[in-house]
C-alpha cells in the first residue's frame, strides 16, 4: 500500500468523480454531510468506518496498478 500522500490522492479522486459524475441538480447538502461524517469518524477509532475505508484504499490502489504477466 502506498504512503498516505498517495493514499489521500487516490481518495480525493474518487470523491471528486462521485460527487461532480451528477449536474448541480443532484447536489445533496446531507449526502456531504453524511460523507463527512464518514471520513470523521474513521479518523478518530479503528472501528467499522476505518476498515472500510481501508479496504476500498486498497482495492482501488491494486485497480490503477498495471496488470503483470504471469512468469515476469
Amino acid at each position: 500500500m502506498p504512503a498516505l500522500g498517495y493514499r489521500l490522492l487516490i481518495l480525493g479522486r474518487h470523491l471528486r468523480l462521485a460527487y461532480r459524475s451528477n449536474g448541480p441538480e443532484a447536489f445533496s447538502s446531507s449526502k456531504i454531510e453524511n460523507t463527512l461524517l464518514f471520513l470523521k469518524h474513521a479518523t478518530e477509532e479503528r472501528g467499522l468506518e476505518h476498515r472500510m475505508l481501508k479496504n476500498l484504499l486498497h482495492v482501488w490502489w491494486w485497480q490503477i496498478q498495471p496488470k503483470k504477466q504471469h512468469g515476469e
